[in-house]
């Protein structure tokens, strides 16, 4: 018996974001979590400015978002010429995986400077990663406003059509 492929659908592909997005969520939780377990000693106070990790962890949190902020409106402003749904779809997964990529590579600097250091201080940096994280869940609604879709686009990704162009 032949397996027969996986056609796009507005709904295979919001399923698909959501897997990718729980993935990441659960996944950041999850280290978090095993850190706060593991940490023998906690360092409740500021770091100190020897720490090299005082300036990095802050500043590649600030990049990683802003960054993250900046390539997706720039892939979703090159969006805006296609004019096939599948088109759209398809550059909108690759905005969002990058933005969260650059969300979760802060996160996973934070966790590193958190167990060199035993300082929490970087922890809770990652907890705030967590926190924007948690506001980047893609719905369907956000995906038309930031596709900016048409009429006929907008029906047709709420109706869930086959995407064979």
């Amino acid at each position: 018996m032949e397996a027969k492929p996986i056609q796009l659908t507005p709904r295979t592909f919001m399923k698909s974001l959501n897997i990718i997005y729980w993935a990441i969520l659960i996944g950041m939780l999850l280290i978090g979590c095993i850190i706060v377990l593991i940490l023998e000693s906690w360092d409740i106070l500021m770091p100190s400015y020897a720490d090299s990790f005082l300036i990095a962890v802050p500043l590649f949190t600030f990049l990683g978002v802003v960054l993250g902020r900046v390539l997706y409106k720039r892939k979703l402003d090159s969006l805006k010429s296609e004019k096939s749904l599948k088109a759209k779809m398809s550059g909108f997964q690759t905005a969002l995986i990058i933005k969260f990529m650059l969300v979760e590579a802060p996160f996973v600097l934070g966790v590193v400077a958190t167990i060199s250091s035993s300082n929490v201080f970087y922890l809770m940096i990652s907890g705030t990663l967590v926190m924007y994280f948690i506001t980047l869940k893609p719905t369907k609604s956000k995906v038309i406003k930031d596709l900016d879709l048409d009429s006929q686009l907008i029906l047709d990704f709420k109706n869930g059509l086959e995407l064979m162009k």
